[in-house]
């Protein structure tokens, strides 16, 4: 190597052009070596670098092999001169001449890596200072979800878990939402309506389905006997508006989960209408999607209390796509008649009883299916869920 580098001295002094790739093989060694020793981290924090790329990808290169080879230079200079090398800084070494103008470079020493190595320990010793750290401004999701849990279980009615739900603050949707919106309803109503989340209205408001969509629910309950939110209670797994409407994500649920299995414990309904992917997936701990399930009943224990959930598309997805509303009613009067059914069970009627309140809810069905396919703009002999209607009701 040391021959090497003396013939290329004497060749770029005869003849600076002639062995370029010669030198730029040298200096390549010399920058694996000066690589290994920890000295790239200071050529790239190098200025003139910098301006060599602000100026241009191809002068940029140029520059860089130039300072390069100053950096290798001032590096060898130093390890020539040992007494020297304590009092010269790598920053402060003048630049020798340009390849261009026949100079060559040093022979390398066969120990150059543990010199330069030394060389750089010498002149550049590691900050001492400690990185700062940020105190997050919220506890991590899983804290959060111990907390949340903490605080639920501790409440013993629905007035105390509200006001519980209301001073939680470790929940990042409650930043940026006007208003924490809760239920409403019915206490000790049978049926329970769950969605996702509040959405503009909603959190304007501070209450559960008040928008454009609860307006369709409401219409939707109304064809089925249910009138008022006294026949029923209503909330959202999360229990503030998600930035621009979007779905609450995973850890945001996971937050507001524990509060929401306290108000089923307290409220113990019988029947949950599930309204939508996000209720159902993590009520039901399902995957499949809500087109696949909707309009089947799943017998669950949701916090120790048995009940039966119902999923059904969201009313904010049947604005957007009308054509669903005829499998929504669908499921609303499969609903309608689980609970009669129910109630008759619980009366302990006879099944002469039973058989008569069948065939009435039976003219009833075939009279609403009729209707609401008119509503919808479908004729009862095309939809083909009216006279399954009958059949059933």
């Amino acid at each position: 190597m040391a021959n090497t580098g003396a013939n290329a001295g004497a060749n770029t002094g005869a003849n600076a052009g002639a062995n370029t790739a010669e030198e730029r093989a040298i200096l390549l060694a010399c920058l694996e070596w000066q690589y290994e020793a920890g000295c790239d981290g200071w050529l790239a924090s190098d200025g003139a670098q910098e301006q060599g790329e602000r100026q241009g990808k191809r002068q940029g290169e140029t520059q860089g092999w130039v300072q390069a080879e100053s950096l290798v230079r001032s590096v060898l200079d130093s390890l020539s001169s040992p007494a020297s090398l304590s009092q010269t800084s790598l920053s402060q070494t003048s630049p020798p001449p340009n390849l261009a103008e026949g100079v060559a470079p040093r022979a390398m020493p066969r120990d150059m890596p543990r010199m330069m190595s030394e060389a750089v320990a010498t002149q550049r010793k590691p900050s001492q200072s400690k990185p700062s750290q940020s105190k997050p401004s919220l506890l991590a999701p899983v804290d959060a979800v111990v907390e949340a849990r903490k605080v639920a279980s501790s409440c013993d009615t629905l007035e105390e878990l509200e006001q519980a739900i209301r001073s939680f603050d470790l929940c990042p949707l409650k930043k940026a939402a006007r208003n924490t919106v809760f239920a409403e309803g019915n206490p000790e109503a049978e049926l329970v309506i769950v969605g996702e989340a509040p959405g503009r209205a909603e959190d304007e408001q501070g209450k559960p389905f008040v928008g454009e969509s609860g307006l369709l629910l409401a219409r939707m309950l109304s064809t089925i006997g249910i009138e008022s939110r006294e026949q029923y209670r209503i909330t959202n797994l999360v229990y503030w508006r998600p930035p621009g409407n979007r779905q609450p994500d995973s850890d945001e649920i996971a937050v507001c989960y524990p509060f929401f299995l306290r108000h089923m414990a307290l409220v113990k309904p019988r029947w949950l209408f599930l309204l939508g992917n996000v209720a159902m997936q993590n009520v039901l701990g399902e995957r499949r999607g809500i087109t696949k399930l909707r309009g089947q009943f799943f017998p669950i224990t949701l916090a120790g209390i048995p009940t039966t959930a119902l999923p059904s598309f969201h009313p904010s997805y049947l604005l957007r796509t009308p054509a669903k509303k005829a499998a929504a009613w669908h499921d609303l009067l499969v609903l309608r008649r689980a609970m009669q059914k129910g109630r008759m069970q619980e009366d302990g009627q006879t099944k002469g009883q039973v058989g008569g309140a069948n065939a009435r809810g039976a003219n009833r069905g075939a009279n609403l299916a009729a209707n609401l396919a008119a509503s919808s703009g479908v004729s009862q002999a095309e939809h083909p869920e009216a006279s399954d209607l009958e059949r059933a009701l």
